[in-house]
This record gives C-alpha cells, structure tokens and sequence, in this order.
C-alpha cells in the first residue's frame, strides 16, 4: 500500500490505484490516520511534486522515511498530533443554512463544484467524528451528521468543497489556486488557512470566529468586516443585523478534541465549553452558582450521561428540549 500512497501523493496513481486506495483509508480508522501522516511527512519533506522526473529522483528517500513509519501506523494516534496553528490564519466559521452571509459574486455566485472530475462524498452519522484528506493535502475533521462533497481532483485555478453540517478545514496553502467552502446560504473563500464551519440546518444565526490572522466577512447589507484574533461576528436573519464581540476563540473549536478536560473551571465556563462539544444551548437563571469551580472530563459520554454526571457534582437540576438544556439550581 505505501507505493501506491506515494505514487497518489506524486499523481501518478491510476484510476484503479486511486479506488484501491480510497477503500483502503475507509478499510480501518488506522489506515486513515496512516495515509494522513504519510500525507503530512510529504508535504513537510517538499516532495509534492508535480513532475514525474523530479519524483523518481527523490522516491527512494521518501520511501525509506515511509517504510520506518510502517511498524507504528497500528498504534493509536491521539489526533492528528494536534491542531497545526502555525497556518497563514486560524479561524472558525459557524452559519446556519436558514441564514444569509451573501458576499461579492466572486465568492457566494453558485458554482458546480464537481464539474472537473468525479464526486467524492464523506458522511458522518451519528455522535462521532472523521477525518478527511482531500486532494491538495488539506484536512478536514467532520463533526457529527455530517457530510463533505469534493472532487477527486481540484483544478488548477480553484479548489472547492461543498459542506452540510460541521467541518473543522486544515487548508493547504496556494495562492493560485484559492479554496472555497460552499453551504446552501454561505461561501467561504481562503488561501491558505484552519477554520470551523457549522451549516447545520436548524440554526438561525451565522457566525465567524477569529483564532489567529485576518479575515474578512462578506454581508449583503455592506462592506465586508475585518475581523482580528478572538473576535467574533453574529449575523441575525430575522433583523438583518449583526454584532461583532471579544471572545476566546479556542473554546470555538474544542470539537475537534478526543477528549474535553476541564480542571477547577467555574461553572460558567464548563457551560459554554459544553454547548461547544455537544451543540447545545444551555440556559440558566441566577441562582446557578456559575462562578463555583468544578472538574470534569468528557470523552464519548452522550449529553444525557454527560448532564448526569455533571448534576452530582454540582447543586444542578436539568431539563432537556431538544438541544436546550435548561438548568436550575437543586
């Protein structure tokens, strides 16, 4: 499987190597994390290339750096040895398929995604999470109910993706060829960069957070907003409006995490860093004593084992409506 990994990464690979090794990756969530730290390892060592010369020349060293990664790719890999914040930005994008984020033509005028090549299609069902490699090398983790359309080759002027549900972007950088993230309402338009989008469609509100970089949001009603790190944009489809706060923006992408970890955190803050990992809203009066601290660790608890949990240890009642928690002091 590494020959045809390599040749894939050198596009070189067949049409029959290509089916071969997508059944692979989808085999075993081992092979996934393998083919994704064969990827990094050939991006980092700049032996992406596009000429088949160039390749051959550089093949026999890739390979052995491939074949001593060969008695490892069993073990378990605890994430993709974390989130990369060294990209040109950082930023999550959260926007609701009832809501309406239109910018200039150049970025929200529909386009046929996969009019160059044959459709790819990724789904998540259920409470889990998966990662993707896309054909330039970018990563994308979906969240739960989730699903990704790409082509299986991008073209040489744009790379584009089309998303329902939640999506955690790790985009490799190209200026000529930018990359575009389409929802039914929103397009979001990148070079190079790491950015949440959350398009699930019982949401009424689009935001933007800022974790590092620039980024500019592109609104029917005027000139785009410039946002900086640990900002955050809401656009309100009912009033056409939108709010620009100061947040910390890390919490904004603790999905992306095996495992949540929260050690001697006011409740207030357990709260919010739990509407994150679960996409729920909690509402509380009060009398919650939001300013106590409490521990709590988070793995694959469902919210029901998860609020359980929580009510033991801290003076709280909870009742559930959908995806509204509401919580009331015992």
């Amino acid at each position: 499987m590494d020959s045809i990994i390599i040749k894939y990464l050198s596009g070189e690979a067949s049409e029959e190597e290509k089916q071969t090794l997508y059944a692979w990756i989808k085999e075993k969530e081992e092979n996934n994390h393998y083919f994704s730290n064969v990827r990094d390892l050939w991006i980092t060592s700049n032996t992406l290339l596009s000429s088949k010369k160039e390749g051959d020349s550089k093949f026999p060293a890739f390979r052995e750096k491939v074949l001593k990664m060969d008695h490892s790719r069993r073990q378990k890999n605890t994430r993709l040895a974390m989130i990369r914040w060294s990209a040109a930005a950082v930023i999550l994008l959260i926007c609701s398929l009832s809501t309406y984020f239109w910018g200039k033509k150049e970025v929200n005028e529909p386009n046929h995604i996969m009019e160059q090549a044959v459709t790819m299609n990724q789904t998540v069902i259920g409470n889990t999470k998966k990662a993707i490699n896309l054909p330039d090398g970018s990563v994308v983790w979906l969240n739960a109910n989730s699903r990704l359309s790409f082509p299986e080759t991008f073209s040489s002027e744009e790379r584009r993706v089309k998303l329902e549900g939640e999506g955690y972007f790790e985009v490799t950088h190209n200026q000529e060829a930018p990359f575009f993230v389409e929802t039914d309402h929103m397009v979001i338009k990148v070079l190079g960069t790491t950015f949440d989008v959350h398009s699930y469609t019982n949401r009424s509100i689009s935001e933007t957070v800022l974790l590092s970089g620039k980024v500019e949001v592109h609104l029917s009603t005027g000139k785009p907003i410039t946002l900086f790190p640990n900002q955050k944009i809401s656009y309100h489809k009912e009033t056409e409006d939108y709010t620009l706060e100061e947040v910390d923006a890390s919490e904004y992408a603790i999905w992306t995490n095996e495992k949540l970890i929260m050690a001697s955190e006011e409740l207030g803050t357990i709260f919010r860093k739990l509407e994150r990992w679960y996409d729920i809203r909690i509402l509380y009066d009060e009398t919650i004593p939001v300013h106590a601290k409490y521990s709590l660790t988070i793995r694959d608890e469902s919210k029901e084992e998860m609020l359980r949990s929580l009510s033991i240890i801290a003076p709280i009642s909870y009742q559930i409506n959908k995806d509204t928690i509401t919580m009331t002091r015992k």
